[in-house]
């Protein structure tokens, strides 16, 4: 799920009255969405689903400049998956963006809820934090162990 397959899948509506009725009330919504300035539409794209936002973003150039920006979607990583770094759940991976690592959180975690994703998430880095803390030689041999492991998983992949 990205911007680019959110875009390309659009359902096609029957002609009609039924469509004369759904084009106006958009030319409507679009007028009133162009009349806010990007911070007000930033502000209130925040409190929005990510899936909402991804779809969003294909409606126009403007809505897509305004919800593109890494601050809003800070906001939404944190508050789906408890992250705020353009990375993938591998820690190896870095995307391009936020919207990128949201996207490849969701499809690598879509049987999963994502409250408990965030959980578990949430608990192993304040349990990484901790060993850094209270017991440094421990921490060492597991982030090796754990470099080890993506350093393979990485060079099978190719």
């Amino acid at each position: 799920m990205n911007f680019n397959s959110l875009c390309g899948t659009r359902k096609k509506k029957e002609k009609g009255e039924g469509r004369q009725q759904q084009m106006e009330a958009t030319a409507m919504t679009m007028g009133a969405l162009a009349k806010l300035s990007n911070l007000e539409l930033q502000h209130m794209f925040r409190f929005m689903e990510p899936e909402s936002l991804l779809q969003v973003m294909c409606a126009s150039n403007g809505l897509k400049n305004a919800v593109g920006k890494e601050d809003v979607w800070e906001v939404l990583c944190e508050r789906s998956w408890g992250f705020t770094e353009p990375v993938g759940p591998d820690k190896a991976t870095r995307t391009s963006s936020l919207p990128a690592a949201w996207a490849l959180w969701a499809r690598t975690f879509a049987g999963y809820d994502k409250a408990v994703v965030r959980r578990v998430f949430l608990w192993w880095r304040g349990m990484e934090r901790w060993l850094e803390t209270n017991a440094p030689e421990v921490n060492r041999a597991y982030v090796y162990i754990y470099e080890t492991r993506i350093k393979r998983s990485l060079s099978s992949r190719r």
